[in-house]
């Protein structure tokens, strides 16, 4: 619920002191009660008016998380519904945050591609296409819209680099 509960603070921030937050990150915004079974309040979404940038990591949509567009900038890795290596919807919503934490970590470690869907982006050509990277090195210089991320090598690599660290200890 962090994402919805962002916005809300925002919007709190701007009708009591007038001022906008800088960003927003929303990390697999929670879609029940507030994607489906309908939406309630727009107030109550995380949506571009939250925050002068907003960018959102969808890794579990039509589930546990939001499938619908809610920032300036939604990235979808792997599609945005199942992330690889998961077998239950809980696994894929909480790979937002590995995700995030790997961009920390090495902010270049994903690279996004503006595609309109999934089905696009398979049938595409990624090498023509400029990339743009998904966490914490994501801005406002990046042209808005939707953007389709292929994790899997990059993900393995940073994982298989902690893992060795971590061994290393």
């Amino acid at each position: 619920m962090g994402a919805q509960i962002s916005a809300m603070a925002g919007n709190k921030i701007k009708s009591q002191i007038q001022q906008t937050v800088g960003r927003i990150t929303g990390l697999d915004p929670a879609a029940p009660l507030y994607e489906w079974p309908h939406i309630e309040s727009l107030d109550d979404l995380l949506d571009p008016s939250d925050a002068i940038f907003v960018d959102v990591i969808h890794t579990n949509g039509r589930h546990l998380g939001m499938m619908t567009p809610a920032g300036h900038v939604d990235y979808y890795p792997n599609g945005g519904e199942l992330q690889e290596g998961c077998a239950f919807w809980i696994c894929s919503h909480l790979r937002a945050c590995e995700f995030w934490t790997a961009s920390v970590k090495k902010p270049d470690v994903f690279k996004a591609y503006s595609y309109k869907s999934w089905d696009e982006f398979l049938e595409g050509k990624i090498d023509k296409l400029e990339a743009f990277p998904m966490g914490i090195a994501a801005s406002p210089n990046i042209p808005y819209g939707i953007y389709i991320v292929d994790p899997n090598n990059e993900y393995q690599k940073y994982i298989t680099t902690r893992t060795t660290l971590m061994d290393s200890y």
